[in-house]
């Protein structure tokens, strides 16, 4: 299941787990639409079914067509699993290259789980006190998926750090071009 590669989703009850899946939409999205866009803020987690979705930011604020490439997101992808609880900015857009479904939850009916579910209102309780409190915020929030089956866990670390990887160079560029 995708939603198991969500740290806080591991750690709650089995019923909870139930109640955040049952909560989810089916939605699509047609070719150029985005998921969210830069500056815009998170209220939904999406998990991506079907298509690709391009992760993306401008080189430069002055000319807003050329893009900068940092991902493409296909099936079993999950986007704004952390940035959505914290109604946190998009720093990228999430543009959709082809026709995308995806299961949406939004942090209204996340709310209601939470609550209820004291597991729940846990899960949220760690995502705040590990986000509020980085020296960088958060710029990248996505899980790639691993089409590997053979090498799953070890493909899913790896992917794990080159999200990280690519949310630290996203951390200072935005730094960057604030400062200039």
């Amino acid at each position: 299941m995708a939603l198991s590669k969500i740290s806080y989703f591991n750690e709650l009850s089995f019923m909870t787990q139930q109640e955040m899946i049952y909560s989810m939409e089916r939605m699509t999205y047609e070719k150029d639409s985005k998921l969210c866009e830069k500056d815009e803020v998170a209220t939904k987690m999406f998990l991506i079914q079907e298509g690709i979705v391009e992760v993306a930011c401008s080189y430069d604020r002055d000319i807003e067509e050329k893009k900068f490439v940092i991902e493409r997101l296909g099936k079993g992808a999950i986007v704004n699993h952390r940035s959505f609880m914290l109604r946190d900015e998009a720093d990228t857009d999430f543009k959709c290259t082809t026709p995308v479904s995806v299961f949406v939850l939004t942090v209204e009916k996340l709310a209601q789980i939470r609550d209820k579910k004291h597991d729940m209102k846990a899960a949220f309780t760690k995502v705040e006190h590990e986000q509020i409190q980085p020296e960088y915020p958060l710029a990248l929030d996505y899980i790639l998926h691993n089409n590997n089956e053979n090498e799953y866990i070890e493909q899913m670390k790896q992917n794990e750090l080159v999200v990280k990887l690519k949310n630290a160079i996203m951390q200072t560029w935005s730094k960057y071009k604030q400062e200039h």
